[in-house]
């Protein structure tokens, strides 16, 4: 995934223009973290005790709002929280 944080728009990381998407990065983060528990660890057997499907329809749509690509639709930490 080719996240655009540090790819200058109009000559300017996001960041320097908004301070506030720095907490984007740590979502991001997070989101490679759920996506690589979700998918490469996606039979162990916490998986199938812990989530049932709408569960996991759920970590899915977290997943995704916190890997967007683009800085500016990526959920914060506390908007994550909010969704659980």
């Amino acid at each position: 995934i080719e996240a655009n944080d540090m790819i200058p728009v109009d000559g300017v990381l996001p960041m320097t223009k908004n301070p506030y998407l720095v907490y984007k990065i740590d979502s991001y983060c997070l989101g490679r973290v759920l996506y690589s528990l979700r998918y490469v660890y996606e039979d162990a057997v916490y998986f199938k005790f812990m989530f049932n499907k709408k569960s996991r329809s759920k970590l899915d749509t977290i997943i995704d709002m916190l890997t967007k690509n683009d800085v500016y639709e990526r959920l914060t930490p506390k908007e994550c929280l909010n969704l659980i």
